[in-house]
């Protein structure tokens, strides 16, 4: 609650919540991420002091619950069997797939007193590897993506596969509920660590394949400033205070078609930042294209840089102007979706770590 009220106070006008691993009960497990044990709220008096359901009426907005993998000790009066990726977890089988699903959801709205509007399935692309059921017949796996996705249909619940794999994004064209998915890395990037660009590089790529799908690609939730104060949620012995690129990772949310979610400590969030991604400071509806930005073709075309020491040389792309040890992302040629009429058509080159300054060309050239 008081993160809403030091944002909304601030300008910053919060369209939903996440509530991910932290609120329900169950071992850390892979990723440091909690195993569903039970899914009802923690009794913790530091979270929930009233309630969830009180909670979420106080709160007033739309909630987005999230499970990972479930723990063996979890009760269900439905089949599983034990998941092969993750042992010590297992998965509901095709079959029951639907109920499952279905009493899960209904748990969640009643938790919430219906504020409950998105899911979110972490290690997607695990758990249907470890999915044994899933390969008995040659329908066993849209038995059980289809329970999912069906049971949120019909209770208006929208569905956002996370970590999920290519064959993952194309069986969500059968399912009008699974509407995003994410397409960056962890965003937690903790000090000293090599590889602080692994939750943005990904993410043109992704767009591609999920653009061309109509499906949004998210992006992991974001700092809009640095460093922050450490948190409970540390986990690493230094601390987790510092982001390198704020500013990108706020551009690179916001034209991913995906949702922004800011994940600022209270009274830290970069206001004049993040205000450039929404309408005002009553209206959070987001200014963005009507396509998703995504990779441009050269960074896969060109080679020359290939030698140069970089940890990921196929995004690298030479630029017209100067050398650029760059991935360039964002070739937009697109209206702006939320403007009334459509807007005038605008074209979008984002590049980041070059090694010299760019003038950009403007030109008003007509696509």
């Amino acid at each position: 609650m008081l993160v809403k009220e030091a944002l909304y106070k601030s300008g910053v006008p919060v369209a939903y919540m996440q509530l991910d691993d932290w609120w329900y009960h169950g071992p850390f497990y892979f990723g440091n991420v909690k195993a569903v044990e039970d899914w009802h709220a923690s009794n913790s008096s530091q979270l929930f002091p009233n309630g969830l359901p009180a909670f979420a009426d106080k709160l007033g907005l739309p909630l987005q619950l999230y499970t990972p993998f479930w723990s063996d000790l979890y009760q269900t009066k439905y089949k599983t069997f034990e998941s092969t990726a993750f042992k010590g977890t297992k998965l509901v089988t095709p079959d029951d797939s639907y109920h499952f699903f279905s009493d899960l959801f209904d748990l969640g709205k009643k938790m919430t007193n219906g504020r409950f509007n998105t899911y979110e399935i972490d290690f997607l692309d695990s758990n249907f590897q470890g999915c044994a059921d899933c390969f008995l017949d040659v329908d066993a796996s849209d038995r059980w993506y289809k329970g999912m996705a069906n049971a949120a249909l019909q209770r208006n619940i929208s569905v956002q596969y996370c970590l999920a794999s290519v064959t993952d994004i194309l069986v969500s064209l059968a399912y009008p509920s699974v509407i995003q998915a994410r397409a960056s890395g962890d965003y937690a990037r903790p000090e000293g660590d090599m590889t602080p660009w692994d939750n943005v590089v990904t993410l043109g790529g992704s767009s591609l394949l999920m653009g061309a799908l109509h499906m949004a690609p998210s992006k992991d939730t974001l700092w809009t400033a640095s460093p922050q104060p450490p948190t409970s949620s540390d986990r690493t012995t230094h601390g987790y205070i510092t982001q390198p690129h704020v500013e990108l990772d706020s551009i690179l949310a916001t034209l991913s078609l995906g949702p922004v979610g800011i994940s600022d400590g209270i009274h830290q969030t970069d206001v004049g930042l993040i205000s450039q991604a929404f309408k005002s400071k009553v209206n959070s509806t987001l200014l963005r294209p009507s396509r998703p930005l995504s990779t441009v073709d050269s960074v896969y075309l060109n080679k020359s840089l290939i030698g140069t020491g970089s940890s990921d040389n196929s995004m690298l792309s030479t630029c017209h102007e100067g050398s650029c040890h760059a991935t360039v992302v964002s070739d937009i040629r697109a209206t702006h979706a939320t403007l009334t009429g459509g807007g005038p058509d605008s074209h979008y080159v984002l590049a980041w770590m070059s090694t010299q300054v760019l003038t950009p060309h403007i030109s008003s050239q007509r696509f």
